[in-house]
C-alpha cells in the first residue's frame, strides 16, 4: 500500500499541489507553503504567499 499525502494551494485560480511527508504544519513549512494563521486549514505555494499574507495584515489593521 502506498500513501500520498498531497498539499494543494488554496490561492485564488491556483492549482499548484505539493508532496509532503505527512499531514502537519511542519511538513507544509518543510516544503516551503504557509499554512493560514488565521483557520490553519487554508494552505498556500510559496508563489501565492506573499499576496495572501499581505491582505491578511490589511485584514489585521
Amino acid at each position: 500500500m502506498t500513501i500520498e499525502t498531497i498539499v494543494r494551494c488554496d490561492g485564488r485560480s491556483c492549482c499548484n499541489e505539493c508532496e509532503i511527508e505527512d499531514a502537519y504544519d511542519s511538513s507544509v513549512s518543510a516544503a516551503g507553503w504557509h499554512t493560514d494563521p488565521h483557520d490553519g486549514f487554508n494552505h498556500y505555494c510559496p508563489r501565492c504567499w506573499p499576496v495572501v499574507k499581505k491582505e491578511l495584515e490589511e485584514e489585521d489593521c
